[in-house]
């Protein structure tokens, strides 16, 4: 019975080495294609992933940045990515070694090149590398300089980690481990592992990469380390929940709150709190790390001095997160650094350096930029790299800073070339000449602007079936500068070249996005095209036509469509042939054909097919039925103006 139990153990034992190795027998890592063998494909809980197969994620990711850079080699029969240079660059230099678990990426395998790391050494998603890959990599970097790991400070990195050193020095082979725990957010009763590895970890790459680089020896270089270790901090925030691929969600957040204090491998955080505000979040991050705030125990940074406390800072994005987010946490940041406590900060950083899978969220890191015993950090970390992700610093200033303080005013632009003078005159002048009544003028403006305002929510319905339904409020906010600029006898009615030239930069300046760059062209052409004191005396329905003509003209040549393409052409074309042929002194327009005219071509969209502009990304069959909210924006001003006319 024993011998059967051993031999199936045996042959199970086989089939799993045959199946589950993450190596050929030419030591190549198995791709997805290989597994596909074996595995079957992922099943998607939730929002699907870029992936074959979850078991291959990590030998499919590595290969692939290993095709598309040159400059990298994998080491045979390990999920350890090097230097292509190694062999050459370990001769006269220490070799900077780091790793962990995947899903953090760009971190680590992004960080090798000139002045960052020389090797990193990858495991399965948020799990350490095993002992022989570390090995591997310590093997294959050992040069007479030596070899120094940086490792983040999780138990299995410092078990594996720490026994391939041991092992490599049984060897003979000259090694030394610095671990990095730069976490404030645990107190420091929560546990005897201590401080977590963070994204500062990436600034000690820096920093130490730097050194080895100009020469530095392995003692001076883990001396540094202990050093930086003193003065790095880092806190992080969750907004919502990492996914590893093949599993479910690593946490759940209630509505309206997030996750203060989180790791990088799907923890939930030390606390979830209400989220109020990013400036208030960000706020509370560095007050953590600074002990400035309200959580006690975590005084692990050195309290800043004001007026003499200087800062590297990192905005780290924790996967999921937009850099106009990134930018609202630098500023927030930076304004409470600066502002509030006093510090100087000459250097940030801002982007995606150690993440948490698709975890939406930042983390915020300092460091001590005098930390180091009688040098300034500023040098190692302006030294330059060639690994991918470093991007540099974002704000250079010295030894003080270079930011624009609440209390200083912002640089002044010059003035557009036309003066206020030119403006009070148009609005001034005596409209003797003019063929049309200012006061009919003025109530077709007033009733564009209401019927947009009524049409707001049927236009952000039509454009978030294309896009991020912001047509209605982007058309909302025109009219309403429109109305104001009206309401207050700013609008030049009297002067329909000026009054289309400030349309114009109503559209520019209120409105953004796509369509107000395309109303601003549209408006400016007119413009130019009633510049003629002779061009007034003609019918108003003359000096519309003429307008017509020149903003549709500019639009199909600045925005690549043409009648049929499924936009607000759809509309303004018909009614601008409808004018031409029945618009005179002799002829008055008929309101209620124009009405009809417009509203029929506008919803005559829900059957075109989009060949340009957003639209045309969104297959035909979402768009069929629904009208083109460009149309209709049209189609609603066009006539919110007549129906302010008197009927004939």
């Amino acid at each position: 019975m024993v011998a059967g139990l051993v031999s199936v153990a045996a042959a199970a034992a086989w089939v799993l080495r045959r199946v589950c190795s993450s190596c050929h027998e030419d030591g190549r890592a198995e791709s997805g294609q290989d597994l596909a063998k074996h595995h079957h494909p992922i099943k998607h809980p939730h929002i699907p992933q870029l992936v074959d197969f979850p078991a291959a994620i990590v030998d499919d990711a590595l290969h692939g940045l290993v095709r598309a850079d040159p400059r990298l080699r994998i080491l045979k029969g390990h999920r350890v990515v090097v230097r292509s240079d190694i062999d050459t660059f370990k001769q006269d230099h220490v070799c900077i070694i780091s790793g962990g678990g995947s899903g953090h990426e760009p971190a680590h395998v992004g960080y090798i090149g000139d002045g960052m790391l020389a090797a990193a050494v990858a495991g399965d998603v948020f799990a350490s590398p095993p002992t022989s890959a570390v090995l591997a990599a310590i093997r294959a970097c050992a040069g007479p300089k030596g070899v120094l790991l940086v490792v983040k400070n999780y138990t299995g990195d410092r078990l594996n980690f720490g026994l391939a050193v041991e092992q490599a020095r049984f060897e003979g082979l000259l090694v030394d481990m610095v671990i990095v725990g730069d976490d404030c957010a645990l107190p420091r009763e929560k546990s005897k592992a201590g401080r977590r590895g963070l994204a500062g970890t990436v600034l000690m790459h820096k920093v130490l990469g730097a050194m080895a680089e100009a020469g530095r020896d392995l003692a001076s270089l883990s001396n540094a380390a202990a050093h930086l270790s003193r003065g790095l901090g880092t806190a992080g925030v969750a907004l919502s929940p990492c996914q590893v691929p093949g599993r479910q969600p690593s946490f759940h957040l209630e509505p309206g709150t997030c996750g203060i204090g989180v790791g990088i491998h799907g923890e939930s955080g030390a606390a979830e709190i209400p989220f109020t505000s990013a400036s208030a979040i960000c706020r509370d991050l560095l007050d953590i790390m600074l002990n400035q705030g309200k959580i006690a125990n975590r005084a692990y940074m050195t309290q800043p001095q004001r007026n003499v406390s200087r800062y590297a800072l990192l905005i780290n994005n924790l996967g999921a997160t937009s850099q106009l987010e990134l930018g609202v946490a630098a500023m927030a940041a930076l304004d409470h650094l600066i502002e509030d406590v006093g510090v100087f900060v000459p250097r940030v950083y801002m982007g995606t350096f150690m993440t948490s899978m698709n975890m939406a969220g930042v983390s915020l890191t300092l460091l001590d930029l005098d930390a180091l015993p009688a040098e300034a950090l500023e040098q190692w970390l302006d030294a330059p790299t060639t690994a991918p992700a470093w991007p540099g610093p974002t704000l250079l200033g010295g030894t003080k800073q270079f930011v624009v303080r609440r209390d200083e005013p912002p640089i002044t632009v010059p003035a557009p070339h036309s003066s206020e003078a030119e403006e009070t005159t148009a609005l001034q002048r005596t409209p003797s000449e003019i063929s049309y009544s200012t006061d009919l003028l003025g109530k077709a403006i007033k009733g564009a602007c209401e019927a947009l305002f009524s049409g707001e929510p049927e236009l952000s319905r039509l454009d978030a079936i294309v896009g991020d339904g912001d047509c209605g409020t982007t058309m909302t906010e025109g009219a309403r500068s429109v109305l104001e600029q009206l309401q207050v006898g700013r609008l030049a009615l009297h002067n329909p070249a000026q009054l289309l030239q400030q349309l114009a930069t109503i559209a520019q300046e209120n409105m953004g996005g796509t369509s107000g760059a395309v109303y601003s062209i549209f408006f400016a052409a007119a413009s130019s095209c009633l510049n003629d004191r002779d061009v007034v005396r003609a019918p108003l329905a003359s000096l519309v036509t003429m307008a017509l003509t020149a903003g549709i003209d500019a639009v199909m040549k600045y925005g690549g469509a043409q009648q049929g393409d499924r936009t607000m052409l759809d509309v303004l074309v018909p009614l601008h042939h409808y004018l031409d042929r029945h618009g005179s002194a002799e002829q008055p327009i008929d309101v209620g054909a124009v009405a009809t005219l417009v509203e029929e071509a506008s919803h005559a969209t829900a059957d075109m097919n989009a060949t340009c502009g957003r639209s045309s990304y969104v297959p035909d069959h979402l768009l069929r039925g629904h009208p083109d909210p460009g149309a209709r924006a049209v189609a609603m001003w066009v006539q919110g103006a007549l129906h302010r006319h008197p009927r004939r």
